[in-house]
């Protein structure tokens, strides 16, 4: 079955930043530092290269391993990695910072050993490019050469009001993926305000809401990390995933989501019973799914974000002890879309056709693939093929796509 063939039989903006009140500045720090980095992120490394990524380098070793990583928005180039072994204790890495789908001899990171950090922009995607934002990773390969380890370097520091008193704060990347608001991303507040950071007391996963002390409070914060409040808690809903498609329910293995409220906050969901949330209004912002394959062979992962700037946001109202059952999928349609302005079309002039898969709220596809829950794409490279035909079935241009 071909990738669109497959999604559809199954399944039938990073918000603007507003001015915070304390401003939150990223420190790296050095190596070695109680803060360097959060826990190792796990990734699998496969020996297939990415079909749309080319290689223009002479690499010693005789045995090459890859993975993708997504450092920045959902929408985001992938960044690729390469592992090249040219003996048990000889190994190159190689990363394609630039994100430009080559590997070139500038790409190789300086150092030898198992262990690199590195410089890397945090790929922001706005209306019409991408802007980044300087950071820095960790990488660590694995005693098996199969595993590569990550982690986001540095963290952000500010400083947060509760119940009246400011606090010191630091915020980490905990799942290195350059947004900090999911739900293995760190908070850290100074309760206490000896200058100490202790990990029991004053370390929170990011979440709608969180219990400190004997009191609740609503969180709000955009996935940058520019902005962070606590708010004390007045009222909740709760909100379901819940996919309508029977056929896509009996395939679905891992369902999770990111909403966005009037405020630019986050909040996840997955296909659990339910999370419950502030009273508020909240629109999709991302979504991921794994599905299983009918026929046995190896999960399908799919992925969609919200188009930078998108003017059509749909917001859905969740009221105080109510419940909304929300499904991500409702609507999806494959359409095709030509970016010259009617005025500019003229005939004998060529058109640019993109294909855009949505959902009904809006979110645009930008990744498919199969393979592991660690690393979808290490185990199979999938892309998907798209022509432009005429009414008569005369294939005029066609084009292949890895959702990078």
């Amino acid at each position: 079955m071909t990738f669109l063939t497959m999604l559809l039989v199954l399944l039938l903006r990073e918000p603007a930043a507003a001015s915070p009140k304390s401003a939150w500045r990223f420190v790296g720090p050095p190596a070695g530092d109680a803060f360097e980095h959060p826990p190792w992120r796990a990734m699998s490394l496969g020996p297939s290269r990415p079909e749309d990524v080319a290689e223009r380098v002479g690499y010693r070793g005789s045995r090459r391993r890859y993975a993708q990583l997504r450092y920045g928005s959902p929408g985001s180039t992938r960044v690729t990695v390469v592992v090249d072994e040219a003996g048990p204790e000889d190994v190159d890495l190689y990363v394609d910072a630039d994100r430009n789908r080559r590997i070139e001899a500038r790409d190789r990171v300086a150092g030898r050993g198992r262990s690199w950090r590195l410089p890397l922009g945090l790929a922001i995607v706005e209306e019409d490019s991408t802007r980044e934002i300087p950071r820095e990773v960790a990488l660590r390969l694995g005693a098996t050469g199969r595993i590569l380890s990550v982690a986001a370097v540095g963290y952000l520091e500010g400083t947060v009001e509760i119940a009246g008193r400011t606090h010191a704060a630091r915020r980490t990347d905990g799942d290195a993926d350059g947004s900090y608001t999911g739900p293995q991303d760190p908070i850290w507040i100074d309760l206490d305000d000896d200058g100490r950071w202790d990990p029991a007391a004053e370390q929170f996963l990011y979440a709608a809401i969180l219990t400190i002390g004997p009191d609740r409070y609503v969180v709000r914060s955009d996935p940058a990390g520019t902005r962070l409040s606590f708010a004390p808690l007045e009222g909740t809903g709760t909100v379901r995933l819940a996919v309508g498609r029977r056929e896509t329910r009996e395939h679905l293995a891992e369902i999770h989501a990111q909403l966005i409220g009037r405020d630019g906050s986050a909040v996840n969901i997955d296909g659990g019973p339910g999370v419950t949330v502030p009273v508020g209004e909240y629109r999709l912002g991302a979504l991921t799914l794994v599905l299983t394959d009918p026929a046995g062979g190896a999960p399908w992962h799919y992925g969609f974000s919200e188009r930078p700037f998108d003017p059509g946001l749909a917001y859905h109202a969740v009221g105080k002890g109510a419940v909304l059952d929300l499904d991500p999928l409702l609507g999806l349609a494959l359409r095709a879309e030509i970016e010259e302005p009617p005025g500019e079309r003229r005939p004998g002039r060529p058109v640019t056709v993109n294909p855009r898969l949505t959902t009904g709220d809006g979110l645009l596809i930008n990744y498919g693939h199969r393979g592991s829950v660690t690393s979808p794409a290490a185990d199979e490279v999938t892309t998907v093929r798209v022509s432009l035909a005429s009414g008569d079935g005369r294939v005029l241009d066609a084009a292949t796509s890895g959702f990078t």
